[in-house]
């Protein structure tokens, strides 16, 4: 199975790993990516100097 979760909202990030956790835990074979946009991207940005 393949799996595809997009979040663009930053509070939905958790919800969105615990999906991720849970399909893996009951699929080990499963593929999954993680699409991320929008204000959810906040978390990947590395900070400024």
């Amino acid at each position: 199975m393949s799996v595809v979760f997009h979040v663009d909202e930053l509070a939905k990030l958790s919800e969105a790993r615990h999906n991720i956790q849970n399909l893996l835990t009951t699929d080990k074979n499963a593929t999954t990516a993680l699409a991320v946009n929008r204000e959810a991207i906040q978390c990947y940005l590395l900070p400024t100097a």
